[in-house]
């Protein structure tokens, strides 16, 4: 799964780098070949859930990232469930994939959250900030939220490893 969810990363680099914005399509195949690496390290047992809160969290990412509505103008709500740039821009690609990390306990590694929290904070205070995208404050408190449950897994497995020996 966790290796499912960084491939919209590797399709963004493709397209930005067609579309002639090499900084987005170098920091997207960074990311994307940093989770892929990742990806192969995390536990092999079956995906689980976390918990309420991140389940709730990542689902409001999820739907957030899949109806993005800044890209399109149409009078009609539905054209927002099949029309969303998912995979071709950051932010709502970006959203997917926090949201996936947390519904699914960050795949249990703290390294997977931490890797992804950083183009998170980056695309979503860029976009709030520079750009004017209020709606990118989903984005910014998803990664702020992931952040949050990357230091939890981190401070859960040093614990862990303290009180093994």
């Amino acid at each position: 799964m966790a290796l499912f969810s960084s491939l919209p990363l590797c399709s963004v680099s493709l397209f930005a780098w067609i579309s002639g914005n090499p900084f987005n399509g170098t920091v997207f195949f960074l990311f994307a070949a940093l989770l892929l690496f990742l990806g192969f390290q995390v536990d092999q047992q079956p995906v689980s859930r976390g918990r309420p809160w991140q389940v709730v969290a990542g689902v409001v990412l999820l739907i957030f990232g899949l109806a993005y509505p800044h890209f399109l103008e149409t009078g009609s709500y539905w054209q927002y469930l099949y029309a969303a740039p998912v995979g071709l821009i950051p932010c709502p690609t970006l959203s997917v994939i926090i949201g996936l990390s947390l519904i699914f306990n960050d795949y249990q590694s703290w390294r997977w959250a931490a890797t992804l929290v950083l183009p998170g904070l980056f695309y979503g205070v860029f976009g709030v900030f520079r750009l004017g995208v209020w709606i990118d404050t989903v984005l910014l408190a998803g990664a702020l939220v992931l952040l949050g449950t990357a230091l939890a897994l981190r401070s859960h497995r040093q614990f862990k490893v303290k009180t093994n020996f």
